[in-house]
């Protein structure tokens, strides 16, 4: 159904009933469909990391059309592929979707197992404006979370605390570091400026310094765990931001200009911006703790 040069999740014969067709009497009790779906997706940082986080989760996709069968009723089995198309493309990292849909038991007066359409619809600059600028933010967040993940790879606890350079830098500190920075972020972009604190505030310098120390009730399985749910969270925001042009004035701070205002869109460029940076020094301690490389 699709280019087979793409990535694409592939799902076959979802059943559902519902209530569509032209003659009276589809229109008065439900019946069988079923349908097959492609989706075109970016599926390379979940391929890469294991993690349900980094793909499209399918079973919300099947859920998608279950709801779109069971809802409002169409007279054509055309109109019924075009709204599952619209509510699936309507979801993060959905590029492009193949959708065939079929009537299981149509009304015809000759033996006829099924009759059907098939339909591909792909992301207009109508359809969402900021649908390829999601996904393309996703994306790196992603990527760059995986690169720095990869760093803690078969490590032990003590490795992971271990300085292995002149920097007080530790590779499990350096991942706690990354996600309360990011969380903090994720929240200016909803709260503005309380979410950040004063740059003069010493409470605030001091919540800074401790992200980077990995305390005793903590260990590397925790440290990441908590960054899974941080990222979890922050990818949740991305996909229901309405526009990635609202903004917040910053905080008082010497790095900032003053009266200084940041969109989301630049909020979230910096949290890339701040992780591929980490990745880079976690990739430094790594090698020359063990001489293990991200690559080459």
């Amino acid at each position: 159904m699709t280019d087979g040069g793409r990535d694409r999740i592939e799902l076959r014969a979802i059943r559902a009933l519902g209530v569509h067709g032209v003659l009276e009497h589809e229109q008065q009790r439900p019946q069988p469909f079923e349908v097959d779906l492609d989706i075109e997706a970016d599926l390379n940082a979940a391929g890469s990391s294991d993690r349900l986080g980094e793909t499209i989760d399918y079973g919300a996709l099947v859920e998608d059309v279950a709801a779109v069968i069971g809802g409002p009723s169409h007279q054509l089995l055309e109109s019924l592929a075009e709204s599952i198309a619209s509510r699936l493309l309507a979801r993060p990292g959905v590029a492009a979707v193949g959708v065939s849909v079929r009537k299981l038991r149509p009304p015809v007066a000759v033996d006829l197992t099924s009759a059907g359409v098939r339909i591909w619809r792909r992301q207009s600059a109508t359809a969402d404006g900021a649908a390829q600028e999601r996904a393309d933010l996703l994306q790196a967040l992603r990527q760059h979370r995986f690169f720095l993940r990869h760093t803690v790879r078969d490590l032990s606890d003590d490795d992971a605390r271990r300085r292995t350079t002149a920097s007080e830098l530790t590779l499990a500190g350096i991942i706690k570091h990354v996600a309360h920075t990011e969380r903090r972020w994720a929240r200016f972009i909803v709260e503005g400026a309380p979410a950040l604190g004063r740059g003069d505030d010493e409470e605030a310098i001091a919540d800074h310094e401790a992200s980077f120390r990995v305390d005793e009730g903590e260990s590397l399985a925790s440290v990441l765990e908590r960054y899974v749910e941080v990222a979890a969270e922050t990818d949740a925001l991305v996909a229901r931001l309405p526009s990635f042009d609202s903004s917040h004035e910053l905080p008082p701070a010497p790095w900032f200009e003053p009266g200084a205002r940041w969109t989301a869109r630049r909020v979230l460029e910096h949290v890339i911006a701040e992780t591929a940076q980490h990745a880079g020094h976690a990739d430094i301690i790594r090698e020359s703790l063990d001489g293990a490389k991200t690559m080459g």
